[in-house]
């Protein structure tokens, strides 16, 4: 469930020639004037001056910044990164916390001495691996009209398709876990290729607080097992708020829309016109065969019709199975299937372990 944490530390000390880097100022070539100094720690009775400081390992990041007249030192780490070395699967509240144990005895072992419970949040990302019944190409059509915006995100690489619905403040992402995997270079032995990624990113701390209640880390262990709930609830409210019947609904308003466009262009040709443009393939996966029956009976008002075109429809998407050959053919499912397959694994009861 936990995934990516950003901690902003508040009591904390650094030791005498801790293992930090510093990155110097930059200087005027023409006077030598340094800009961007400032006063980061200290080290006994010596200034370390800076642009910033920073301490890069395996498992986490930890950056001291000055803004305005303060400097904050941030923590940045994925929890499941550092209790399995990947974040495949997830954690519960006592790997999170000994995640957090073994982060301080780390910075500890660095010079940074600090109490990782008491600190603030600065962004949480929680996430669910789950492994789809179908290709992930095959939802592209579903994750854009839940307006959710096809995007190449930075962190996952140029060939990671993510869908992205988001604003300033928070980020719900979904992608294929196994191509993510794959352009990582890392093992993906024992990995679905179905298996799918659904995220929600609280990107600062006045979302976490109004979210969540709270914008501590002590706090957070506090309540982890209600982060479930309140993933749940957000997809719910956001993406999967209709039924599968109010989905298919939409649906069936949308696709009568075409009809009628046709209809008007083309009079009594129309449907056929649509169906060699489309296929009937593309067609019989808008929605259940008794949502386009209904959409054709409310636009053409001519049941023979209706009954007519169904059939050939039927006999179609029979035919192209048995040319394919192929079982996963048989259950290609349609657009109000694949919305419940998702709101489903989405918003069920996670397992923590995706993978043995």
């Amino acid at each position: 469930m936990i995934d990516t944490l950003k901690l902003r530390l508040i009591d904390y000390s650094i030791k005498q020639h801790a293992n930090l880097s510093v990155e110097p100022p930059n200087y005027l070539v023409s006077t030598g004037e340094t800009v961007n100094e400032h006063l980061l720690y200290k080290d006994q009775h010596l200034d370390i001056r800076g642009k910033k400081a920073y301490l890069n390992e395996i498992l986490y990041n930890l950056d001291l910044r000055p803004f305005k007249n303060a400097v904050y030192c941030d923590l940045h780490f994925s929890a499941p990164k550092v209790v399995y070395g990947e974040n495949l699967n997830s954690i519960d509240k006592r790997q999170f916390e000994d995640c957090l144990k073994l982060i301080e005895k780390s910075l500890a072992n660095n010079g940074i001495m600090t109490n990782l419970k008491n600190t603030t949040l600065s962004r949480v990302d929680l996430n669910k691996t789950f492994t789809t019944n179908e290709d992930f190409v095959n939802y592209f059509q579903l994750f854009q009209h839940l307006n959710c915006k096809r995007a190449t995100l930075r962190e996952f690489g140029k060939n990671v398709l993510t869908f992205l619905y988001s604003n300033t403040q928070y980020q719900v992402c979904i992608y294929s876990k196994y191509n993510e995997m794959m352009s990582r270079g890392v093992s993906v032995e024992g990995v679905s290729q179905n298996s799918m990624r659904s995220e929600l990113r609280l990107m600062n701390k006045v979302k976490i607080k109004s979210s969540l209640g709270y914008n501590s880390t002590s706090e957070l262990i506090y309540n982890y097992d209600n982060l479930e709930s309140f993933y749940n609830s957000t997809f719910e409210n956001n993406l999967f708020r209709y039924s599968a019947p109010e989905y298919e609904s939409i649906s069936i308003n949308e696709f009568e829309g075409t009809l009628i466009y046709y209809r008007d262009k083309y009079g009594v040709r129309g449907f056929d016109k649509l169906r060699k443009r489309y296929g009937d393939q593309y067609i019989s996966t808008l929605m259940t065969l008794e949502g386009i029956a209904t959409a054709i009976m409310n636009v053409y008002k001519q049941r023979k019709k209706v009954s007519t075109y169904m059939r050939d429809l039927n006999e179609s998407k029979f035919d192209i199975n048995i040319l394919r050959n192929n079982e996963a053919a048989n259950q290609k499912s349609n657009s109000v299937d694949l919305y419940n397959e998702i709101k489903e694994k989405i918003t069920s009861v996670n397992t923590l372990k995706l993978v043995g």
